[in-house]
């Protein structure tokens, strides 16, 4: 077994990328599935899922709070409150109901009681995305 760095990886793709347009071959698709699927579980959550929940949460505080207190409760730049609150950031994946009511409820008990160790809350979120049936970036 070869193990090989996610910067390998990056590099491997675009030669093929590359290969697949001179020849005019339509395989880009099949080739991001299997560098997705290359990918730990843990990799895609930082990429994709935790993005997600922080865009969706920064949404709902949006509506009652600044996105300077945003980003002081949620540990991130207000640059990146920005991004998240004008879909330029965390809005590859699309949210189910329950999970988008969940963060709904979250952002209400933070904007209520104020903010005590998120990790927990949003860990239950993440839970609630990788165990959804329609998640498109979680192997099965």
């Amino acid at each position: 077994m070869v193990l090989v760095s996610p910067d390998h990886l990056v590099y491997f793709e675009r030669r093929l990328l590359l290969y697949a347009s001179i020849a005019n071959i339509t395989i880009v698709k099949h080739i991001k599935v299997v560098i997705n699927s290359m990918k730990a579980p843990c990799e895609n959550v930082v990429w994709y899922v935790l993005p997600a929940i922080r865009s969706e949460l920064a949404k709902e505080l949006a509506k009652v709070m600044s996105q300077k207190e945003i980003s002081e409760i949620l540990e991130i730049t207000q640059a990146a409150v920005s991004q998240y609150v004008s879909n330029k950031r965390g809005s590859r994946i699309k949210l189910s109901d329950d999970v988008r009511a969940a963060i709904a409820d979250l952002a209400d008990d933070i904007a209520r009681v104020g903010t005590g160790d998120l990790t927990l809350a949003i860990c239950e979120i993440c839970k609630k995305i990788r165990e959804d049936e329609h998640c498109e970036i979680c192997p099965k």
